[in-house]
This record gives structure tokens, C-alpha cells and sequence, in this order.
């Protein structure tokens, strides 16, 4: 993970979110300037973006941080949306796939995340200082 730096949201969307009765979609120009924002990388485990997952043929989704269920005042809110990969290695779920309608406790936009966080060398494997967050890296999003 890395902390992202929020651009502001482009004008398509804000002309979309605008639109008296307008509910979440997927729109092409939001999906497009989350990827260039993110660099093509996945929110969480920085895989590169696209890549395909064999079984949904998807090459990206759309994550609200704070789900939409628990929050639906912030389903079009820009600022609460980042790009991931399509969440599964074979059988296996990870990132937003895994994470569904739970809400993490740590902020993707903020230092606080990042400064608590080490890289394994030989696995990998993501580390926080922080119990919760280390918690939810490893049993929400299967960071491992």
C-alpha cells in the first residue's frame, strides 16, 4: 500500500453527481481518472491494473473506502473512492473483493497509515505497528 494523493474529481463526474436522483454507476471518465490518480495500481496490493481476473473477466473495480451500504450518503463522493484489482488469485479473495461492505479504521489518504507500515523483504508481507490496522491488512483485505 501507499498513501494516495486525491486530485480533484473530474468534471464529468461532477456533472453526473449533480444529476437530480443520481446513483452510483461505474462511469467511464470516474474509472479513468482513478487509474491515472493511482498510477495503475491497486489501492491495496499494488498489483498492476489491468489484470484480468479469470473468472469475472473484470481488470478493475471501484471501491467505496467507506461502503456504500453503511454510508450511502457518500456513495458519489469522489474523495471516498479508490481503484483496486479485481480482488482474486484463483480461489482466493483479497482487497476489495474480500473486504465487501466492511469499513477499515485506517485512512488510505492520510500519513497516520503509512508511517506505521514495514515491508517483509523476503514475503512481502505488509506490517503495521498498529494492531487494527495490521488486523485488518491481514483478515479484511488478505494482504498476507
Amino acid at each position: 500500500m501507499r498513501k494516495i494523493d486525491k486530485r480533484p474529481e473530474p468534471k464529468e463526474w461532477v456533472e453526473y453527481r449533480q444529476t437530480p436522483g443520481a446513483k452510483y454507476e461505474a462511469i467511464s471518465e470516474l474509472r479513468s481518472s482513478l487509474l491515472e490518480e493511482q498510477g495503475y495500481v491497486c489501492a491495496y496490493c499494488m498489483r498492476r491494473i489491468p489484470v484480468k481476473d479469470r473468472n469475472s473477466n473484470e481488470t478493475s473495480r471501484i471501491e467505496h473506502v467507506l461502503s456504500r451500504e453503511k454510508h450511502p450518503d457518500r456513495e458519489l463522493d469522489y474523495h471516498n473512492m479508490v481503484i483496486c484489482c479485481p480482488g482474486a488469485i484463483s480461489s482466493d479473495f483479497h482487497c476489495d473483493k474480500l473486504k465487501g461492505n466492511e469499513d477499515l479504521t485506517f485512512n488510505l489518504f492520510d500519513d497516520e497509515l503509512f508511517t506505521s507500515l514495514s515491508y517483509k523483504s523476503k514475503s512481502g508481507k505488509i506490517v503495521s505497528a498498529n494492531e487494527d490496522y495490521d488486523r485488518q491488512i491481514n483478515q479484511l483485505l488478505n494482504l498476507i
